[in-house]
């Protein structure tokens, strides 16, 4: 997965395609400018039963979102796919919002891999996951990797930069 920082504005609209001078508008705080930098995350569930919800929440605080790219680049789209590859996708339902992911399988999956972006100021953004029993989810962005394997809700924090 490789690194790729971008700029939107509040309704997903590229500002500035440049890096530098998205990076000067960052740290000389430009008023009038409000940036999101785009950062890919993969989502890879382990083990759902059939029937099983999972779900991923970002915190509410700041304005951290879920997103699927930039619209004016080549970074545009949610890719899902399952384990062996090739397999059909075994989902009743797949929900993304700004706030949550969250998915409903409808037979036993060893891997489901989600493959979106998070838009965010932020270093780093925490959040909270539900996983059923026996499943587990790692959530990897260019920077860290961690790894979730309990049951209910778990908390967790990941780096982006």
């Amino acid at each position: 997965m490789s690194e790729h920082i971008s700029a939107t504005d509040e309704t997903g609209n590229s500002s500035v395609k440049d890096s530098a001078a998205i990076r000067k508008a960052v740290t000389e705080g430009e008023p009038s400018l409000p940036l999101f930098f785009v950062h890919p995350i993969e989502l890879t569930f382990y083990n759902l039963k059939s029937n099983s919800e999972a779900h991923v929440w970002l915190q509410p605080e700041g304005g951290t979102r879920w997103g699927n790219g930039e619209p004016t680049s080549k970074l545009v789209g949610v890719s899902l796919s399952a384990s062996p590859r090739g397999s059909p996708l075994p989902l009743n339902s797949f929900l993304i919002n700004y706030r949550n992911v969250s998915l409903v399988t409808n037979a036993l999956c060893s891997e489901i891999r989600a493959r979106l972006y998070v838009h965010t100021l932020d270093r780093s953004f925490s959040g909270q996951v539900d996983l059923p029993p026996g499943a587990s989810l790692t959530i990897e962005s260019p920077r860290d990797r961690t790894t979730l394997a309990e049951r209910g809700i778990s908390s967790y924090t990941l780096k982006l930069r």
